[in-house]
C-alpha cells in the first residue's frame, strides 16, 4: 500500500525520476488510442453509425490499435444507439474498446462486455480526491466508484482518468493516485485543462507536473498498470512522456486517421527508447 504522502514527495523530487519511471514502462507494451466523442439531444445520437464505422475503420488503417467511445450521457441507463455503436465498431474493426463515461448499472455493463467493450473508464477528481478516502463521498463518486468496482468483477478492465488544472494541490494528487491503487484498477490516464489563456511558462509547468505525476505512479502502482497521456499535452515532446514511463498514448482525433505520420512516429519513438 503507498504510504500518504509519497507520491508528494515523488512529485516534488521532479523529473529525477524519470530514468527509472522510463524503464519500467518500457516494460509495457506501447498502446496507441483515439477518443471518439459521442453526444446526445437527449437519447438521440449527434452522429450516425456509418460516420462512427468510417471514424474508426480511418484509426485502424493509420496504425492505432485502441478506441475510446466517450459520452455525455449521464444516466445510469444508456439509450440503445450507443450499444449499436459498439456493435458497428466491433465487427468493422479489430480495435480494442473502451467506454468513458459516469456510473452506468451493471446490466448495461454486461451488455456492453457480450458485445465487445474490453475496459470501463471514469473520471475522478483530482481536486479534493483526499476527500474520496477520509468520508463516503458524494453520490455522483459513490456511483462512479462502485461502476468500477462491478467492471473489474465482470472481468472488464478498468480505467480512471485524472485531469490537472483545474485547482487541485500536491496532497490531493496523492489521495487520486492511491484512491487508484485501492480499486484495482487497471489504468490511469492523466491529462491537463488547456485554457488558450495560458501562458508558455504555464503550458511548459504543466507538462512538467503530468511527466512528474505520471512517473510518481509508474514507481508506485504495480507493474501491470497502463499509463496514459494525451499528445495535447505531449506535442512539444512524446519522448518525455515516454521518459516518464507512459505507455499508452492518445492521439487527438484531427490525427486519428490523417496520414501525417504521427502513428508511425510515436511507434518509432518507442522503439528507439526501447533500444537506448
Amino acid at each position: 500500500m503507498i504510504p500518504a504522502g509519497m507520491i508528494t514527495e515523488l512529485i516534488r523530487w521532479g523529473t529525477d525520476l524519470s530514468t527509472e519511471a522510463g524503464r519500467l514502462g518500457h516494460q509495457r507494451d506501447l498502446v496507441l488510442s483515439s477518443p471518439l466523442v459521442l453526444a446526445w439531444d437527449g437519447t438521440a445520437a449527434r452522429i450516425g453509425i456509418q460516420e462512427v464505422v468510417a471514424r474508426t475503420v480511418g484509426m485502424e488503417r493509420s496504425g492505432l490499435g485502441h478506441v475510446s467511445l466517450v459520452s455525455g450521457w449521464r444516466k445510469n441507463r444508456l439509450p440503445l444507439p450507443f450499444y449499436q455503436y459498439v456493435d458497428g465498431v466491433r465487427k468493422n474493426t479489430g480495435l480494442a474498446i473502451s467506454v468513458d463515461f459516469g456510473a452506468i448499472n451493471m446490466p448495461e455493463m454486461v451488455i456492453l462486455k457480450e458485445i465487445g467493450v474490453s475496459s470501463v473508464c471514469c473520471a475522478l477528481p483530482a481536486k479534493d480526491a483526499r476527500v474520496l478516502l477520509e468520508v463516503p463521498p458524494r453520490p455522483v463518486y459513490q456511483d462512479r466508484l462502485r461502476t468500477l468496482r462491478e467492471a473489474g468483477e465482470l472481468g472488464l478492465k478498468t480505467g480512471v482518468s485524472l485531469t490537472i488544472g483545474i485547482g487541485e494541490s500536491f496532497k490531493d494528487i496523492d489521495a487520486a493516485v492511491r484512491i487508484v491503487e485501492k480499486l484495482g484498477i487497471d489504468s490511469l490516464s492523466v491529462s491537463g485543462v488547456w485554457p488558450a489563456t495560458l501562458t508558455a511558462a504555464q503550458q511548459r509547468y504543466q507538462v512538467d507536473l503530468i511527466g512528474r505525476i505520471a512517473a510518481a505512479a509508474r514507481l508506485c502502482l504495480p507493474d501491470g498498470m497502463d499509463i496514459a497521456v494525451s499528445t495535447a499535452a505531449t506535442a512539444p515532446d512524446p519522448l518525455f512522456f515516454m521518459e516518464c514511463g507512459a505507455n499508452v498514448f492518445t492521439v487527438a482525433p484531427e490525427h486519428a486517421a490523417s496520414p501525417n505520420g504521427l502513428v508511425k512516429h510515436l511507434r518509432a519513438m518507442w522503439q528507439n527508447g526501447l533500444a537506448a
